[in-house]
């Protein structure tokens, strides 16, 4: 269907201007349906999942590679341009008419993945919000620390498409703009005069039969195609780049969201630490003061594990710190450690705390 409609245009059969005929039944009966051509197209792309400005592009580069290839296929067709060209442009080359300026064209597809992976994050987001209260704030933290992260890289991406976008609309009309315009307007005779150039009836007749090999009927319907193009393709890229802005727009939130949720979050500081440890050493009868904590709320498992494992972090990195001090120690304890061991040692126990 894309094919086909990309074919039509740079045929010059279909128009950026004209409506489109459909075949429908209503009631069970046949009708014909006018649709406007920018309304058919979005119906063509949704069904074969394309985007519009793409197609648009890809009727643009079809229109340009035919136009080169009539003009190095006849010789009446390249002069009758190229003099034309001169007189706006001056001297310069017909080829570079039938360049593509768009050389690298907005990636969609990529667009689609960033997102894709915004509806992801904010799947997390809502994940998070629901285990506020039920996974450790360390575990939590680190969760919505990386999300935040994949947002802030979604919003980077998200400015790169719109920057693009704003880079490509001033790509859009072709090279000599103006020349195009002026094809368009041309009768149907300025593309094969010289054919009557010769008073011989055969040659006449076999001339014609070479040019509209090369040159359809509705040529400047063609160039006409070419001018209008560009229109549905700015319409298309301001479409594009508001919905762009609207994610930013979103993503933005959802980054303040997280802020706050880790803005909630309890933050486990030294003094807690040490109140948690007092309370543990209490309830099994190692503490100094027993009626301090009396009052306190009973100490999760979790709690516990968490302040553990700070402490033993802690006391790994004082140790660290102590080695170079030990090692000049060493000769001097050696003795004290053999008079030690013949006096009766002191009892030793292991604490376990799960």
């Amino acid at each position: 269907m894309i094919r086909n409609l990309i074919d039509n245009v740079a045929k010059g059969e279909w128009s950026p201007h004209q409506p489109i005929q459909q075949s429908v039944y209503i009631d069970s009966e046949p009708q014909i349906r006018m649709t406007p051509f920018d309304k058919y197209v979005s119906q063509c792309c949704q069904k074969e999942q394309v985007d519009p400005l793409s197609v648009y592009h890809l009727m643009q580069r079809k229109i340009y590679g035919d136009m080169a290839d009539r003009a190095n296929r006849s010789k009446i067709f390249r002069s009758n341009i190229h003099q034309l060209l001169c007189d706006w442009e001056g001297n310069c080359e017909i080829t570079d008419m039938f360049e593509d300026p768009l050389q690298t064209p907005f990636d969609y597809q990529s667009y689609q993945s960033d997102k894709q992976r915004v509806d992801s994050l904010k799947k997390q987001i809502h994940e998070h919000e629901g285990l506020m209260n039920e996974m450790s704030s360390q575990k939590l933290k680190e969760g919505l620390v990386n999300t935040r992260e994949g947002c802030v890289d979604c919003m980077d991406r998200m400015k790169n498409h719109q920057d693009k976008l704003a880079t490509d609309m001033d790509s859009y009309e072709p090279n000599y703009a103006d020349t195009w315009g002026n094809l368009a307007m041309k009768d149907d005779s300025f593309y094969r005069h010289t054919v009557k150039d010769n008073s011989d009836p055969r040659y006449q007749e076999f001339a014609k039969r070479q040019i509209d090999r090369v040159i359809p009927p509705n040529i400047q319907k063609v160039f006409m195609n070419a001018s209008l193009l560009p229109i549905l393709m700015k319409k298309e890229n301001r479409k594009l780049s508001r919905e762009i802005a609207d994610l930013y727009g979103s993503i933005h939130e959802d980054v303040k969201k997280i802020d706050y949720l880790l803005d909630k979050l309890p933050e486990t500081t030294e003094e807690s630490k040490k109140s948690l440890l007092s309370q543990l050493l209490s309830g099994i009868g190692l503490g100094d003061d027993s009626e301090e904590t009396a009052g306190s709320p009973p100490i999760s498992s979790t709690d516990v594990a968490n302040t553990v494992q700070d402490i033993m972090d802690v006391k790994t990195d004082d140790s660290g710190d102590e080695d170079d001090d030990s090692g000049d120690e060493d000769d001097d304890s050696g003795d004290e450690d053999d008079d030690s061991g013949q006096e009766g040692g002191g009892g030793t126990f292991e604490l376990s705390f799960f």
